[in-house]
């Protein structure tokens, strides 16, 4: 590929939640293929306006590619500030990141047309917003959230123990794991509903946003136990689980590809889940060491997935690394650079 892509994200430096350990690590990933320059963006209103127009965003040769990762998704803010971008970079091809499908509802097709250019796309993990786009005659490429492997890994013996120790369970609880936002939308009534049935249910509280007081006092009520203190290795909640549930149905509730999926697979961790958006297409139908379960299904399921999974860690582990290992997406990155540059 000849000439430099310009990687803009909009991401804190911090990689405490899932979503700011992916951007972050993508953005080491593709500079480290030698054809990427990083520039990382603030993440206040009036830092990501100012952004395209400030020193740094002239700093270097004009690149061949700009490729912008807001913090949104595909909203017409974000469509707009990628014009800008654009316009910085003397009418560069676009490859705008759309990490979920957006709340507010898709800008119009002049607008989506205008914000990546003639010759740019739109990627997203997401299969619906994959499906709409195309719809408006953009470009787009599917491209799924990379997991380091490396790091989210099966647990030896030690590492399980002192996990379930630190997290208070108990050697003979089975526990059924959830990873994310407390907040409403996400159909977290089902891990209240599995906790009547009789399942141990443990909820790790992602601490970017404050959690919903509702949604936390009715699942504290059911019996669910959750952890709302940073934990100083996100490993550990993985590493203690005999099980993870993802049982979000509304698309706009997460994002594309739900981190903690794969965060869960990567650790050997057998799932059951809804067949969430672009996750089937992530990770496939047959991926080992997953059920696919409506809502209603997931107490039955995870008796299944128990019994059928249960020390079939590294089994697990390796199809995972084998589909989204983070140096594997990064590759579909700079494929896709280089298809949108051939054109």
């Amino acid at each position: 590929m000849t000439g430099r892509v310009r990687l803009v994200v909009e991401v804190p430096p911090t990689r405490i939640e899932g979503s700011e350990r992916l951007i972050n690590e993508l953005a080491d990933d593709l500079a480290a293929s030698g054809v990427v320059d990083v520039l990382r963006v603030e993440l206040s209103w009036l830092a990501r306006w100012k952004a395209p127009f400030g020193l740094a965003a002239a700093r270097g040769a004009t690149p061949v590619l700009v490729h912008y990762f807001p913090i949104g998704s595909l909203t017409r803010g974000s469509a707009l500030r990628a014009g800008l971008w654009r316009g910085r970079a003397r009418g560069a091809p676009m490859l705008l990141h759309a990490f979920q499908f957006p709340r507010g509802g898709l800008p119009g097709r002049m607008t989506a047309r205008a914000a990546v250019g003639r010759d740019g796309a739109v990627v997203t993990p997401s299969a619906l917003l994959a499906e709409r786009v195309t719809r408006l005659g953009v470009r787009v490429f599917q491209i799924p959230p990379g997991v380091d492997c490396d790091w989210f890994r099966p647990a030896l013996l030690e590492e399980r123990a002192r996990s379930r120790v630190a997290l208070g369970i108990q050697p003979a609880e089975r526990v059924v794991l959830h990873v994310g936002h407390l907040r409403a939308g996400r159909n977290l009534g089902v891990l209240a509903e599995l906790t009547s049935a009789g399942h141990v249910v443990v909820l790790v509280v992602s601490p970017r946003f404050p959690p919903d007081p509702g949604v936390a006092a009715e699942l504290r009520g059911a019996g669910v136990r959750l952890v709302t203190d940073n934990l100083a290795d996100i490993r550990m909640a993985y590493w203690a689980a005999d099980s993870y549930l993802f049982p979000t149905i509304e698309l706009n509730a997460a994002v594309g590809v739900p981190l903690s999926v794969l965060e869960a697979l990567a650790c050997g961790v057998p799932v059951v889940t809804t067949p969430f958006d672009g996750l089937p297409d992530a990770i496939g139908r047959d991926c080992p060491g997953v059920l696919w379960a409506q809502p209603k299904e997931m107490d039955a399921a995870l008796r299944r997935v128990s019994a059928t999974w249960t020390g079939a860690e590294r089994v697990i582990a390796a199809a995972v690394r084998s589909r989204c290992d983070r140096r594997v997406i990064a590759g579909r990155f700079v494929t896709a650079y280089e298809n949108l540059l051939e054109r």
